[in-house]
């Protein structure tokens, strides 16, 4: 009976030693799961105390919320920005920093939230309010993220008031600027329309200008043609009188000339007479015909020699008909005049004009003198009715 007992006392023995050394074994781990667990603690904490030194030394204000949109935590810098203290920090939420002006609504911005955690990020500007109610511009990072093991959306919102309204500003003055410029275009457009319009009236008035012009040129063409033809009229009569008188003097001499030869006594010496009046009509009839020649030539050279007391001689007898016992003609002409280059039939024109001018002027009995000289580079030519002390300008051939 007291082997048993000896036995049990030994399986006992056994089995509390097992024990003991199991739970020594037990609490060795224990220990050393609570060190690491210590230690994991202090990793811990000192990881934690670098994330808010971090968080909470970002010059930018940092939310985090929840995938449904709650704010759950913000740094130092956002209670700056928005004018709330450590104490509010619990209580915010997103209706109390939105302006809820225009599409800066609490409804926008949860919209944004969900685009953030679908999509992974989201950035847009963004119309904030201060807890004094002021408002302000700033920039919004939202971003979805893991901190300590859960799901999280980080807010980054950087202040940007400042640059945000000097680009509104810009913005306004910039389609300011267009406006004007629209409006000066449209100003400019209907100014060029009107221009357009003026010119078309003028060209159609510069037309109908033209037209009358033509129209006055040719009525001056056809006055200064008749005016030629007139004159040519009344030279035509005095030339034709010019002519008469030496024609008749060459029929005088000539029936003279054959009566004499009929009677046939002392003819030699009649028959002279008669011969030097046939001559002398000649002459004269040459002497007319061969002015007229140079008053009817053509051609607008000014290359011609020619000789300016000719000239004036040439008109003298085309106009002598008209002269004949009413104007005295008085010729002082310089001798050493040269030739000269210029246009023989339009200075004959000239000088019959001026010296029939003279001639009509004078309506009784008068004198016209006519004088030529010379200076060093001009010819000078002088007319004037000694009648009425009137000297005409120099004429320039």
């Amino acid at each position: 009976m007291v082997y048993p007992w000896i036995l049990r006392t030994l399986i006992i023995t056994v089995v509390a030693f097992l024990i003991v050394i199991l739970v020594n074994k037990f609490l060795g781990t224990f220990l050393e799961l609570i060190a690491d667990l210590k230690q994991k603690n202090i990793e811990i904490a000192e990881n934690e105390q670098s994330y808010r030194e971090i968080f909470n030394s970002s010059a930018d204000a940092i939310f985090i919320h929840d995938l449904e949109g709650n704010i759950l935590e913000v740094n130092d810098a956002m209670l700056k920005t928005y004018g709330y203290t450590r104490a509010d920090a619990n209580r915010l939420s997103l209706d109390m920093l939105t302006s809820d002006v225009d599409d800066y609504t609490v409804n926008n911005a949860k919209e944004y939230l969900l685009e953030a955690k679908q999509s992974g990020k989201k950035v847009f500007d963004w119309l904030a309010k201060k807890k004094n109610g002021e408002l302000f511009w700033v920039e919004v990072m939202l971003k979805r993220t893991h901190i300590l093991g859960h799901k999280r959306i980080l807010a980054i919102v950087t202040n940007i008031d400042e640059k945000k309204k000097n680009a509104i500003q810009l913005e306004k003055y910039k389609n300011h600027l267009e406006l004007l410029v629209k409006e000066r275009t449209e100003e400019v457009e209907t100014t060029n329309e009107e221009l357009k319009a003026t010119n078309e009236e003028l060209y159609a008035q510069r037309e109908e200008l033209t037209s009358t012009l033509e129209k006055l040129k040719s009525a001056q063409e056809k006055l200064v043609q008749a005016e030629k033809m007139a004159s040519i009229g009344v030279l035509a009569a005095g030339v034709a009188h010019e002519i008469n008188n030496p024609l008749n003097f060459i029929q005088g001499g000539a029936t003279g000339l054959k009566d004499i030869l009929e009677k046939c006594e002392n003819s030699e010496e009649d028959a002279q007479v008669l011969l030097d009046a046939i001559h002398e009509g000649i002459e004269r009839a040459s002497a007319i015909v061969s002015s007229l020649n140079h008053f009817s030539r053509q051609g607008n050279t000014t290359m011609e020699d020619i000789n300016i007391h000719e000239i004036i001689d040439n008109c003298l007898v085309i106009i002598n008909n008209n002269l004949k016992g009413k104007v005295e003609v008085i010729k002082k002409y310089a001798s050493d005049i040269p030739k000269l280059k210029g246009n023989d039939g339009k200075l004959h024109q000239a000088f019959l004009n001026i010296l029939t001018n003279a001639e009509q002027a004078i309506t009784k009995k008068g004198t016209i003198e006519i004088n030529t000289s010379k200076n060093q580079h001009n010819l000078l030519v002088s007319i004037r009715d000694l009648s009425l002390i009137h000297i005409s300008e120099p004429t320039r051939p």
